[in-house]
C-alpha cells in the first residue's frame, strides 16, 4: 500500500475492530482520541508513517484486549502517557524512532506477567533506567539505546534471567560498573552496552553466559583493567567488541577456544601490550580481527595464513611490531583490507605475494620501514582503492601500472622515497 493523508479517524466507527495496521506508508497527523473507543482491538500497528503529535492520553481504555501497540518510526513527541500501564495484557509495546521525551515510566512493572519486547530506543528519553522494570518477569526483548539516560545499570536486572535474551542498553550516558546481576541473564544471545561511561573491569562472571551469549558490544566506554579468562568460556560467542576502552595487559591466549563461532574480534584503541597470542589462528571462523592502536610487540603470528578461506580484514595499525612481516600474509586469500601502518617492522620490500590476493581493497604500510621498489602487480588488482606507504624508504619511481587501476581513490606516497615522474595515463 502507498496510503497517504492524515489518520483515518473513520476507522473509530468500527467499533468491534479487533485489530488495525496501516504501517509502511505515509499516513500524516495524529492519532485521534477516539482510537480508544475500540474497546476490542487487540493491536493498533502503525509504525514506519510520518505521523506527529503525542501519543493519546486514553491509551488506557484498552486495557482488556490490546496486546500489541507499535508506533515506532514516526515523529510523534511528548512523554510516554501512563496509561500504557493501564494495558494489563500488552506483550509488545515499540516506540522506537520517535522523538519521545521524559522518563521510561517506572508504573510499566504492572505489565509483568505480560509484556514480553519493551523497544524505546531512539528517542530522547532522559533519566534513568527504573529498577521496577526488573518485575517485568516475561520481557524477552529491552532495547532502551540511542537516548539520554543516566545513572546506573541496575543491580536487579538480574531478576529476568528466565525470560530475557537481548538487553541493549547502548548510546546513552550511563555510568559506574556493569551489574553484575547481568551474569544471571543465563539466556542472554545481545548484551549491548557501547558508547556510555561505564567504568570498572569487565565483570569476571560473564562467563556464566556460556551457552547463549552471542553478541558481547561494551565498546566505547572507560573500562579498565584486563580481559578476563572468563571470557574465553563463552562457547557461543561470534561477535566481541571492547575497543575504545582502557583495557591493559595482554590478550588471552584461551581466546583460542571459541575457534568454532567467533568471526569478529575488536580490541582496538586500548592499552593492551604483548605479543598476538598464536592462538588466535585457530579461529577458524574469524573475519574481522581489529588490534589497532594498541602496544602490542612482537610479530605478527606466521600461522596467520591458517585463517585464509574466512579473515577479510585484519588491522594492525598504530603498535609496536618490530618482526618482519610474514610472507602468510599472502596466504589470506578471502583478504579485503590489511592494515599495518605504524609499526617498526624489521626493514624489507612491499610483499609482492599480496598481488595474489584478488579482493583486495585497502593497503595500509605508512611508516613500517618498507624498502625496494613499490611492486607494480599492485595497481593491477581489480577492487584496490587505497594504497597508503608513506614515510618509509622505497625506491625506484611510480610504476607505469599505476594507469590501470581505474578504481584507486587514495595513493599516499608523501616521504616515501619514490622518486622520479608521475606516469602520463
Amino acid at each position: 500500500c502507498n496510503l497517504t493523508g492524515p489518520f483515518p479517524a473513520a476507522v473509530c466507527a468500527f467499533s468491534r475492530l479487533k485489530a488495525f495496521g496501516a504501517y509502511g506508508n505515509r499516513l500524516r497527523g495524529s492519532i485521534p482520541p477516539c482510537i480508544c473507543d475500540l474497546t476490542e482491538l487487540s493491536a493498533l500497528n502503525v509504525h514506519s508513517n510520518e505521523l506527529v503529535g503525542t501519543i493519546p492520553t486514553c491509551v488506557g481504555r484498552l486495557n482488556l484486549t490490546l496486546t500489541v501497540l507499535d508506533l515506532n518510526t514516526n515523529q510523534l513527541t511528548g512523554p510516554i502517557p501512563s496509561g500504557i500501564c493501564e494495558l494489563t495484557r500488552l506483550a509488545v509495546l515499540n516506540l522506537f524512532s520517535n522523538t519521545l521525551v521524559g522518563g521510561i515510566l517506572p508504573c510499566l512493572a504492572r505489565l509483568n506477567h505480560t509484556l514480553a519486547e519493551l523497544n524505546v530506543n531512539t528517542n530522547h528519553l532522559s533519566g534513568t533506567v527504573p529498577s521496577a522494570l526488573c518485575h517485568l518477569t516475561a520481557l524477552s526483548t529491552l532495547y532502551l539505546y540511542s537516548n539520554q539516560l543516566t545513572g546506573e545499570i541496575p543491580q536487579c536486572i538480574g531478576r529476568l534471567n528466565r525470560t530475557l535474551t537481548e538487553l541493549d542498553l547502548s548510546i546513552n550516558q550511563l555510568t559506574g560498573p556493569i551489574s553484575s546481576g547481568i551474569c544471571d541473564l543465563t539466556h542472554l544471545t545481545k548484551l549491548n552496552l557501547y558508547s556510555n561511561f561505564l567504568t570498572g573491569g569487565i565483570p569476571r562472571c560473564l562467563g556464566q553466559l556460556n551457552r547463549t551469549l552471542m553478541d558481547l558490544n561494551i565498546n566505547t566506554n572507560r573500562l579498565g583493567g584486563s580481559i578476563p579468562n572468563s571470557i574465553c568460556d563463552l562457547g557461543a560467542l561470534v561477535r566481541l567488541y571492547l575497543f575504545a576502552n582502557d583495557l591493559m595487559g595482554t590478550i588471552p591466549t584461551c581466546l583460542g577456544q571459541l575457534n568454532r563461532t567467533l568471526t569478529v574480534l575488536d580490541l582496538d584503541t586500548n592499552r593492551l601490550t604483548g605479543p598476538i597470542p598464536s592462538a588466535i589462528c585457530g579461529l577458524t571462523a574469524l573475519m574481522s580481527l581489529y588490534l589497532n592502536s594498541n602496544s602490542l610487540t612482537g610479530g605478527i603470528p606466521r600461522c596467520i595464513g591458517q585463517l585464509n578461506r574466512t579473515l577479510t580484514g585484519i588491522d594492525l595499525n598504530s603498535n609496536h611490531l618490530t618482526m618482519p612481516i610474514p610472507r602468510e600474509v599472502c596466504d589470506l586469500s578471502a583478504l579485503v583490507g590489511v592494515g599495518l601502518s605504524n609499526n617498526p617492522f624489521s626493514p624489507g620490500p612491499i610483499p609482492g605475494c599480496l598481488c595474489n590476493i584478488a579482493a583486495l581493497n585497502v593497503i595500509q604500510m605508512a611508516r613500517t620501514q618498507r624498502t625496494g621498489p613499490l611492486p607494480a602487480c599492485l595497481f593491477d588488482l581489480p577492487n584496490v582503492y587505497n594504497i597508503s606507504a608513506s614515510e618509509n624508504q622505497l625506491s625506484g619511481a611510480i610504476p607505469q601500472s599505476l594507469c590501470t587501476a581505474t578504481v584507486l581513490l587514495v595513493l599516499d606516497l608523501a616521504s616515501s622515497g619514490i622518486s622520479g615522474e608521475i606516469p602520463s595515463c
